[in-house]
């Protein structure tokens, strides 16, 4: 009695383990449904071929990079952003290409001083009409999204890590 006691306490424990150490490589962003694999890349590509993206407006997508500007507007704030693809943890990786820009458009007034150019975000929203607008003299059409949830990353969070770390723990996946 006292090993089938032992074992199922063991396994017990280890289940316990095995989903915290799984929750350490969740982003900080927790979408109530997954969203949408759309990159800022092919949704600029969408945009180009049917000028809009009616297919997929209202889809929700999980993006981030480098906050450009900040647009305050009578009722909406708009954030340009370079795009770039995201790690595991949900955090742009500021070193690999740049997908494009975009604009993420939050209701009602957002503090620019909370988003300087430079800063890294990472942003869910729902696809929306594109935005028109310029890049120096040349029209630009950035795909845009009405955010419903943000991350801004601080200065430690961008520090590169190496993929070397000592510890105990399970590692499943990137």
């Amino acid at each position: 009695m006292d090993g089938k006691l032992i074992s199922t306490t063991s396994q017990a424990i280890a289940l316990v383990l095995v989903a915290a150490l799984s929750g350490c490589a969740a982003g900080p962003i927790k979408p109530a449904q997954p969203p949408s694999a759309l990159s800022v890349t092919q949704v600029r590509e969408i945009i180009a071929e049917q000028g809009t993206v009616t297919v997929s407006s209202g889809e929700q997508v999980l993006w981030g990079g480098t906050v450009l500007s900040v647009a305050n507007l009578a009722d909406n704030t708009q954030i340009e952003i370079m795009a770039h693809p995201l790690d595991r943890r949900q955090r742009p990786m500021i070193g690999k290409a740049a997908q494009g820009r975009f604009v993420a458009s939050y209701e009602g007034f957002a503090e620019p001083l909370d988003f300087p150019a430079g800063r890294v975000v990472t942003v869910l929203g729902s696809l929306s009409e594109p935005v028109k607008g310029a890049v120096g003299e040349a029209t630009y059409v950035y795909p845009s999204i009405k955010v419903i949830d943000s991350h801004l990353w601080s200065e430690q969070d961008r520090a590169t890590r190496s993929g070397v770390s000592f510890g105990i723990g399970i590692n499943l996946g990137n």
